[in-house]
């Protein structure tokens, strides 16, 4: 089998294959589950860390801070100066719709999201539904829940209606993403509504063999990735091919190098 065709199987079942040998690949394929779970967690609290120490804010947690510190002091001077005059605060705890707040003197507040990867290839999840249960997830798009298998066939038959959703949880506001392979960190703020219906639209598992995880390719490129878990975990995880998506909607947003 060649390693095009095992990349393909890969996508297809959610298993990580950017700078893994061909016997990794075989290995996981074979063996369902065995690939050891990536650390995105420390990478995004370490980032989150980071910002609070740019804002002299405190890095709000029940759990405390378990992470790289050196990493997030490392990254502080770059992020200060974004700060100089506006303050926010950390409100990501409990799964908070926003990661920061500024409080104004008056009027709304102001929010921004901080997001990270640890590579390239990975995934970025949608704000705040993109790691619920199935049950929440059509909540929020305000349907009822039946079966995994309804909602497959729901969500690959009204994608057009789902993505301004996603959209909406993940640029509501401004954001900070971070690449951590790559060291970049970006400014990034949707100035151009989406036209979805303008596109064409496939994915790489249609809904009645969908088992793991399905990719949506837009105009043939694979820029949303939605996954069911087994049954040892009840979540789902969708998540945007992030760089892919900054690359080829390029003109919707106002991208700045930080």
């Amino acid at each position: 089998m060649n390693r095009k065709t095992l990349v393909t199987l890969c996508r297809e079942r959610g298993i990580r294959h950017s700078r893994q040998t061909k016997p990794q690949l075989i290995h996981w394929l074979q063996n369902p589950g065995s690939q050891p779970a990536l650390d995105t967690e420390g990478t995004g609290k370490m980032f989150e860390m980071a910002i609070c120490l740019a804002n002299d804010t405190p890095f709000v947690s029940s759990k405390g801070y378990k992470y790289n510190l050196e990493k997030a002091e490392r990254l502080r001077p770059r992020l200060a100066k974004l700060f100089e005059t506006n303050k926010y605060i950390h409100t990501a705890e409990k799964q908070g719709r926003y990661d920061f707040t500024r409080i104004e003197p008056s009027g709304p507040p102001c929010y921004l999201s901080a997001k990270s990867n640890k590579d390239k290839d990975n995934g970025v999840a949608v704000q705040g539904i993109g790691q619920r249960n199935p049950k929440d997830f059509c909540d929020s798009l305000g349907i009822p829940y039946t079966t995994l298998t309804d909602l497959k066939q729901y969500i690959q038959s009204n994608i057009i209606n789902i993505l301004p959703v996603l959209v909406m949880h993940t640029f509501d506001c401004p954001l900070l993403y971070y690449n951590e392979r790559a060291d970049t960190i970006r400014h990034i703020t949707l100035t151009k509504p989406f036209e979805w219906e303008k596109y064409q639209y496939t994915w790489s598992r249609p809904w009645d063999t969908w088992s793991n995880s399905s990719t949506l390719y837009i105009d043939k490129e694979g820029l949303l990735e939605i996954q069911f878990h087994s049954k040892s975990r009840t979540n789902m995880a969708i998540r945007w091919r992030f760089e892919k998506m900054l690359h080829y909607f390029n003109p919707h947003f106002s991208i700045i190098d930080v």
